[in-house]
This record gives structure tokens, C-alpha cells and sequence, in this order.
């Protein structure tokens, strides 16, 4: 609970409970039971038509006890009870953020840092991924988020990366999430052990030599574990992941930010997230995870089945207040603009021949 107040000293000052004011109010001062804190001369908002202002608020454990004026708040001030004055400033419930990546883009940010956005020319994105490689030897891929498609005249090529770095896997998300750059180095490790997953992400070919450019585009459906067991990654690799949601947790709070959806939850990392959230990792916010998937799982309508049904079983087991599974899913529908893969009304401006595609088709979708 402390940990969470803390975000009432930020301006706009924030009350970071995601039920604030919704479940278990009394504003009639019937409860005498002390409360532990009690928060006066605010400017309230309660989102209660009924209710709409407010200057003090009772909280006891982890839950509302009293909304509404001062003199109403008699009742739950005690010898041991904390009094903070907010002198004036503002208290909100915790806002919601509805669709996000916290849990598995922002653990991967330990592999795939957002280090290439404040990139402008491709010169720079490669003195940042040369010097992520110089400096983490130990690092299985050199990752990296937030190139974009024009800092790049002939595209995103392997050559232009194996120049930096040639000994280790290079595996680069564009700025929107849909575009990837590879060097030789990943396309080689991807199409020997997960072909089929390799193929989904898209990847381009060279129309004279057949070969793979290192442009994917579809990237935004990579899984990392679908190349690499956690075995493999290592207990390093496991803690930077942990620390790097801790992190994104953290400044999500820092701004009110106390409920999250992450929309894209692969099974294979759902062991990691359990135990996240078993050492306390998601004790000061609630998240919900999203299924993500794709149109090629009906081609097998009976594992996608048993798969989906399992999602719902492990929510069953493992739901709390603070982790959600099994409730939603993720689908794709289209791409982004910047490699085209937008399905449009009209054709693009350069491309008359070229709408995008949907990555469902109807009868797909339907079923």
C-alpha cells in the first residue's frame, strides 16, 4: 500500500488503486474501525455522478473506506491513524492502460532495447547496435527497437548489419513493431531451428538470387522463444528480463499508470511471469494478459482447441488480483503503413498496384 502512495506526491498527485471509489465506499461514517490512513483537503474526482465532490478520503488496508467531506471522516481518525495533507492537489483513481506490451515487450526490452529511436540516419543505428555488441559479449542476440524504414535508401539488408556485427545474431524491431532487420547471422540460426516460425514473420527474398535480404515484414509476431529455450538463455538472461519489467512497471506507476493489459502472451512465457509475480514483481499493479493468435493455428483446429482451452485452464488455476490469464485473446488484423503492410481502401500513393493485405482472411476470421 506505502509502495503505491507514493505516487500521490507526483503532480497531477496520483492514488494508485485500481478500484478507487468503485467497490466498497462508505461516505456515511458508520465504520468506526480507525482507519490506517486518512488523506485530507484534496480535490477528489470519484468518477460517481452522485458523489462528485470530495476533500477526504479513508483508506484501511487495501481498500476505500470512506469518501466525501472532513467532518465526515470523524469516524476512522484514531490514535493510530497516519493524517496527509494533499493541500489541494488532485487524487484520481489509477488509470487503466487497455492495450500495452509491460510484461513481454517490456521484458524482452532486456534483449531488445528501444535504443534506435533517437536514431536519424542509418549511421547511428549501426554505432548503437555496434556498441550494444561491444559492450554485452555475453549477450546470446544483439537486439534492438526504433529504426525506421526511410533512414534506410536500399532497406533493411543483411549486409549492411553483418558489418558491424558478423559473429552473433542481429535481430532488429522497426519503430512501429512490424518491420524486422536481420543479418546473416540470425537468418541462418531461425531457419535451422524454427523454419515454420521463421515463416510467419514474413521474410523477404532477393527476386534474382532467391535468397533472404534480412527484411521481415510481419515482425511483429517474433517470439524469441520459438529459437531459444530458456536453458539456453540462461539465468542472466532470466533476471535481466525480470529487472526489465520491474522497470517498466515502475514508470508506469511513476505517472498513475496501475492497471495494464498486455496484449501479446505467448505460453512459453507464462512460467517466467508466474514466477515474476510469485517473488512480488506485480504486487503494487494489476495486469491481464492477451493470447496471441495467429491465422495459421487453423490449420490445426484441434490443437488451437486444446491450446485455447488450456489458456482458460491456467487462468483458472493461477488468477489473483494482480495477474489475469485465460480471459483474452490477440489477433492482427492488418500491418502498418511504414513497410506498406496497411490494408487499405484506396492503393498506396507510390504503388497503385499495392492495398496491403489483411493477415485474416474472412472465412478465416469467421471461423
Amino acid at each position: 500500500m506505502k509502495s503505491n502512495l507514493k505516487c500521490l506526491f507526483y503532480l497531477p498527485v496520483m492514488l494508485c488503486l485500481s478500484y478507487f471509489m468503485l467497490f466498497g465506499c462508505s461516505s456515511d461514517g458508520t465504520d468506526s474501525q480507525p482507519a490506517d490512513l486518512v488523506i485530507t483537503n484534496a480535490q477528489i474526482f470519484t468518477s460517481n455522478p452522485k458523489q462528485s465532490n470530495a476533500n477526504t478520503i479513508a483508506i484501511k488496508g487495501e481498500r476505500i473506506a470512506y469518501v466525501g467531506s472532513l467532518e465526515g471522516a470523524a469516524h476512522y481518525i484514531g490514535t493510530g491513524t497516519e493524517i496527509v495533507d494533499a493541500k489541494g492537489r488532485l487524487i484520481t483513481p489509477g488509470f487503466v492502460d487497455n492495450h500495452c506490451h509491460v510484461l513481454w515487450i517490456g521484458g524482452m526490452a532486456y534483449l531488445m532495447p528501444p535504443n534506435l529511436f533517437q536514431c536519424t540516419t542509418m549511421s547511428e543505428i549501426l554505432t548503437v547496435v555496434e556498441e550494444r555488441a561491444l559492450n554485452n559479449p555475453d549477450l546470446p542476440i544483439i537486439g534492438g527497437i526504433g529504426w525506421r524504414m526511410n533512414q534506410l535508401p536500399n532497406g533493411p539488408r543483411k549486409e549492411i548489419l553483418d558489418a558491424v556485427v558478423s559473429d552473433r545474431p542481429v535481430m532488429l524491431m522497426s519503430y512501429s513493431g512490424q518491420a524486422g532487420w536481420l543479418n546473416s547471422k540470425a537468418i541462418a540460426l531461425m531457419t535451422q531451428r524454427n523454419p515454420e516460425a521463421f515463416a510467419r514473420l514474413s521474410p523477404v527474398r532477393d527476386p534474382e538470387t532467391g535468397e533472404y535480404t534480412g527484411e521481415c515484414k510481419r515482425y511483429h509476431v517474433i517470439n524469441i522463444l520459438n529459437y531459444f529455450s530458456w536453458e539456453e538463455l540462461g539465468s542472466t538472461v532470466e533476471e535481466g528480463i525480470m529487472a526489465s519489467i520491474t522497470a517498466i512497471l515502475e514508470e508506469a506507476l511513476s505517472y498513475g499508470v496501475t492497471t495494464m493489459h498486455d496484449v501479446q502472451i505467448y505460453p512459453e512465457y507464462v512460467p517466467l511471469l508466474l514466477k515474476f509475480r510469485d517473488r512480488g514483481g506485480l504486487d503494487n499493479v494489476r495486469v491481464r494478459g492477451a493470447y496471441f493468435v495467429g491465422p495459421e493455428r487453423l490449420d490445426d483446429e484441434g490443437q488451437l482447441t486444446s491450446d485455447l482451452n488450456e489458456w482458460k485452464a491456467i487462468g483458472e488455476r493461477e488468477n489473483s488480483p494482480h495477474l489475469r490469464f485465460g480471459q483474452s485473446l490477440k489477433f492482427y488484423i492488418d500491418g502498418t503503413l511504414d513497410n506498406r503492410t496497411s490494408f487499405l481502401l484506396e492503393p498506396y500513393s507510390d504503388d497503385p498496384t499495392n492495398y496491403g493485405a489483411p493477415e485474416w482472411t474472412q472465412e478465416e476470421f469467421d471461423r
